[in-house]
């Protein structure tokens, strides 16, 4: 490809190329510097996965609120934005399962906030700094952010671990559902969409937690 070769329609003009962990540091220490921005440190593989489409999520979203009625038909939009409601609807719906209706999620999300915890937070190679450009971007990411620490509970706590299998396989399937719908809000705005890298672990993890189940299903 020559040098002065275009960028391709639809792709992410943010694309940086490949930072180094000083570089990124330093970034984040810059981003967290903005109340505004979302400080989230993952403890599970799931949560991980979530927030990495949560970041491609707003993006669309915002490029679709951007362009309705221009390069996209408001009804169109209005079709986008119904189908993110409902996603919306189901991730409260799993934590409201997950939480038995407790606010021990809101609490735990709440003492992440101080700016030393968020400072102490986004200093963890692991951890992500993020100011979301659109409302449904920002609530998804609290959401994400009272369900990673509700899941390590669960896994925890709880000694029945056929019901563990089941949450996890819940909270699988919505990553699952998570990206579908990020690639199809993509499509709508002509925007390309790359899923998270190695995203076949959570196929392949539904798999086997599936063929467990039916192993016990055929013992009992």
């Amino acid at each position: 490809m020559g040098k002065s070769g275009g960028q391709k329609k639809g792709v992410d003009q943010s694309v940086r190329p490949k930072e180094t962990p000083e570089d990124i540091l330093k970034r984040k220490m810059i981003e967290v510097a903005n109340p505004m921005s979302l400080v989230i440190a993952p403890k599970t593989r799931e949560g991980h996965a979530m927030i990495k489409i949560a970041m491609r999520y707003d993006k669309a979203i915002n490029r679709l609120r951007l362009n309705g009625g221009t390069t996209v038909a408001i009804s169109a939009v209005m079709s986008c934005l119904e189908k993110a409601r409902e996603f919306h609807g189901k991730m409260n719906a799993l934590l409201t399962s997950l939480s038995d209706g407790s606010g021990i999620s809101t609490f735990m999300s709440s003492q992440m906030d101080t700016p030393d915890t968020r400072l102490l937070l986004a200093q963890q190679r692991s951890s992500y700094v993020y100011l979301p450009s659109t409302s449904e971007g920002r609530e998804m990411m609290y959401m994400i952010k009272r369900l990673d620490p509700l899941l390590v509970q669960y896994r925890t706590t709880c000694d029945d671990y056929e019901k563990v299998g089941r949450v996890v396989r819940v909270v699988l399937q919505t990553i699952s559902s998570f990206s579908d719908l990020t690639m199809y809000l993509s499509k709508t705005i002509n925007y390309q969409y790359e899923p998270p890298k190695n995203m076949n672990w959570v196929l392949r993890q539904m798999g086997e937690i599936e063929n467990q189940a039916k192993t016990v299903a055929a013992l009992s």
